[in-house]
């Protein structure tokens, strides 16, 4: 009930995980204020948290919605990092020491599943799937946690074409594990049905990263 809500003690409401949001910033080779071009030297740890507290305090910033930073109406949103303006490519939620990037060592010897999303209708069809995503892989009851190493959204907009964005669930495992077929046919399943709510015309590609070392 209410009494029972306002009395909660958020703070010890805490996750089985540490967790790190990332912006990802466009691969500008031309742009001469770029101090790399290197892809892990493109992301940015914009903050960590492990309760529900912290959460809460996070989602009251831009970092609610997708929207607030990816290309909408042939718009790039720039932000000023270190001095330089950097076009915002990607947002990730990863687990703590965890780079979203194929180099990490936990990410080298898994791949990703991608759902690419290629006729966004609205900043609320998008918003609302990445909103449901964020929370369930948060959730105690997300049954792949152990495999999981983190989710990104990459916007794929270029200049005024319809809005094109890309989901990645990062996982720990590849094709060479035991159990792989099965257990990539469970995740199909269940990200499909929590994905097909918000968007009909759902595709998987799985990426392994092994290949790439």
């Amino acid at each position: 009930n209410k009494q029972n809500f306002i009395n909660t003690d958020f703070q010890n409401l805490k996750f089985k995980n540490y967790w790190a949001f990332w912006e990802g910033y466009k691969q500008e080779k031309g742009n001469t204020q770029v101090i790399s071009d290197k892809f892990l030297d493109n992301n940015y740890k914009i903050v960590e948290f492990n309760d529900l507290r912290q959460l809460q305090i996070i989602w009251c910033t831009k970092l609610n919605k997708i929207s607030n930073f990816f290309n909408f109406e042939g718009k790039f949103i720039r932000v000023e990092l270190q001095k330089y303006s950097r076009i915002i490519e990607s947002i990730s939620l990863f687990k703590q020491n965890i780079v979203p990037a194929w180099e990490d060592p936990l990410n080298v010897e898994g791949g990703d599943l991608q759902i690419f999303f290629d006729d966004i209708q609205s900043k609320d069809q998008i918003d609302s799937i990445y909103k449901v995503v964020v929370q369930t892989v948060l959730s105690d009851d997300y049954p792949f946690i152990n495999e999981t190493n983190g989710v990104r959204f990459n916007d794929k907009t270029r200049d005024k074409q319809a809005t094109k964005i890309r989901m990645e669930i990062w996982f720990n495992f590849n094709e060479s594990n035991d159990g792989y077929a099965q257990k990539l046919e469970n995740i199909q399943k269940f990200f499909e049905g929590l994905v097909g709510k918000h968007y009909k015309k759902i595709s998987f590609t799985w990426v392994s990263h092994s290949h790439k070392k």
